[in-house]
């Protein structure tokens, strides 16, 4: 959920042209429509739908090849500026465009328990979510006992990443990072295979750094430009039908009480999302690219982050509502559905734009 900078030269996907400053890449917002859109139907369809939660790995490797790419490509071009003012300008950055709305949301359910006689909120939550750490309060207490914001483990997880990822990446020296993305591949998927019984393992930072990584590791080769890039590009279409086909195909074979299945099936998809990224990066081609191109599917992912915090908590106030005030009133599972689904759209196209919008202006200041 990672918002990137848009520049006055928009580039066209297909552009023989390699750009090494980043500019507004259309077809990620595409991407992050198709990831939200997978996180709606795991938690509103009416029957279960399985790897619908594969979305969030993709929102990961989208995070980590924007963050990397932004983070190095501001090091190349900082004019001289210190190491410190890029992670100081980085972070306001990333504070104007997460903490808004998030603590607008969490201190909404804080009151609501309150005044408003809506029991969503616990105690317990309080230093958590506050901290922006409910990703270790799920570790501890699980999904379940989460309610309604179980789901807000992953910006937990990304905001972490935020925190320390500048540090490891601008300090050591330009030919240790790619080993340490690798590293940081290896830890998370090493835990994968040692706790791979361990759900909850999930829900803290390192178990992710494997999604992150690929998408840093993408951005490595992006930025830098040459034979690596160029190589993956012309072939990004191939790539990313083999590691689509060989993750489905992993899935269908997988052995939940297998360790080796689990680290095998976590290393499939990396693969995958690692190619899915590198296709909206240059383009998609065909009926592909009529749905990535189009500017409603576009619009979609760039309010996916109000999508995305808002959807867990729809159908619980509503229900707290309906019991309350019009108990006689009940709608099928298909028309709870699209209602669950409209009211979520709705509601973060009303956030971005009255609420979101304003911050993201002020970013301009912390170039």
């Amino acid at each position: 959920m990672t918002q990137y900078p848009q520049t006055l030269t928009m580039a066209h996907p297909h552009t023989q042209v390699q750009k090494k400053h980043i500019s507004y890449l259309p077809e990620l917002d595409s991407l992050r429509t198709l990831a939200v859109m997978m996180t709606l139907l795991a938690h509103f369809a009416p029957v279960e739908i399985p790897y619908m939660w594969y979305g969030v790995p993709v929102f990961f490797t989208i995070s980590g090849f924007l963050i990397t790419t932004i983070l190095l490509n501001t090091l190349q071009e900082g004019q001289g500026a210190s190491r410190l003012h890029i992670i100081k300008n980085f972070m306001v950055r990333r504070v104007l465009r997460l903490f808004p709305i998030y603590y607008l949301f969490i201190i909404f359910f804080w009151l609501a328990k309150r005044y408003l006689s809506l029991y969503l909120w616990k105690d317990e939550f309080t230093p958590y979510f506050f901290t922006y750490t409910p990703n270790f309060l799920i570790f501890k207490i699980g999904n379940n006992n989460a309610l309604c914001f179980s789901h807000l483990w992953s910006l937990g997880v990304e905001e972490q990443f935020y925190l320390f990822w500048p540090w490891i990446l601008l300090f050591p020296p330009k030919r240790f990072r790619l080993p340490i993305f690798f590293v940081l591949i290896g830890v998370a998927l090493i835990s994968a295979y040692i706790n791979y019984s361990n759900i909850r393992i999930g829900s803290l930072p390192f178990s992710n750094f494997h999604t992150l990584g690929v998408g840093a590791v993408l951005a490595y080769f992006y930025v830098q430009g040459g034979a690596v890039i160029d190589w993956l590009k012309i072939r990004r279409h191939a790539l990313f039908y083999i590691t689509f086909i060989h993750l489905v195909l992993v899935l269908v074979f997988f052995k939940e009480s297998s360790a080796l299945w689990h680290l095998y099936r976590e290393i499939s998809l990396c693969c995958c999302t690692f190619s899915i990224v590198l296709v909206s990066i240059f383009g998609w081609k065909g009926i592909f690219g009529y749905f990535t191109r189009n500017k409603q599917v576009q619009y979609i992912g760039t309010i996916s982050y109000g999508i995305y915090l808002y959807h867990m908590p729809v159908p619980f106030v509503y229900r707290a509502l309906q019991a309350k005030y019009f108990p006689s009133v009940h709608m099928s599972d298909g028309v709870f559905l699209v209602f669950c689904l409209t009211a979520t759209v709705g509601l973060a196209a009303l956030s971005y734009k009255f609420i979101e919008m304003p911050f993201l202006r002020l970013k301009k200041y912390f170039a």
